[in-house]
């Protein structure tokens, strides 16, 4: 004969806190580097069900939250480990001819996994960077197999953008190159205002006004 249900209760209490670490893993094991292998977790879907719904003091909120979040991160777990559907959608085409697409701040962050999906999908790619030598260290990290022919060359090119100066500078070293696409992907936060060459404030330099320089330089070519 099964005890009654209150009696249950003061064990179901301690199920919360197993529940949120197990929504942290699945959380982790969704990402990029997994903290544990999903086959060792074990989530009380059930009894923290039931702890909700006979503790009337339990917000109708909080149930929502440990039911929907957990389920989704076990969905998307199951969509991108299992399935192996990763949420990157690689849709860019192969490159047809010779032209580049160039990426500001491709050193780093987004701007270097840009290149990365670019230049392994086949294109070409011209990257700016404040130091040309990191710029190129970065790059070489992406082990990129030069014998395929699937992967696309790639150039550094160095600019900083907030300097016009270093802008044209740039931009007459890109004539002979066709370039197709602009991703404009630089950017930088500072805490306090520092005041540039052009008289311009460094952040606002970098993030706007250099972007729109090397735009219509571009554009006039």
């Amino acid at each position: 004969m099964l005890p009654p249900l209150s009696d249950l209760l003061p064990f179901f209490r301690y199920l919360p806190p197993l529940y949120t670490i197990s929504t942290h893993l699945f959380l982790s094991s969704w990402c990029e580097y997994p903290l544990v292998n999903v086959k060792y977790l074990s989530v009380p879907f059930l009894p923290l069900l039931l702890h909700h719904l006979v503790n009337p003091l339990t917000p109708f909120f909080s149930l929502l939250l440990n039911l929907i979040l957990p389920l989704t991160c076990c969905y998307l777990h199951y969509q991108t480990n299992i399935l192996g559907k990763k949420p990157v959608i690689k849709c860019i085409p192969p490159s047809p001819s010779n032209p580049y697409y160039l990426v500001t701040g491709g050193n780093s962050g987004i701007g270097l996994q840009t290149c990365h999906l670019l230049l392994t999908a086949g294109h070409n790619v011209i990257c700016l960077s404040r130091s040309k030598d990191r710029g190129l260290a970065a790059l070489k990290t992406l082990n990129l197999s030069t014998s395929s022919n699937t992967v696309g060359n790639y150039l550094v090119e160095s600019c900083d953008l907030s300097s016009f100066t270093s802008v044209k500078a740039c931009v007459s070293n890109l004539k002979k190159y066709d370039i197709t696409c602009l991703i404009l992907n630089a950017g930088c936060m500072m805490p306090t205002q520092k005041i540039v060459s052009n008289n311009l404030d460094c952040m606002m330099s970098s993030n706007y006004y250099g972007h729109y320089l090397l735009t219509r330089l571009l554009l006039s070519r």
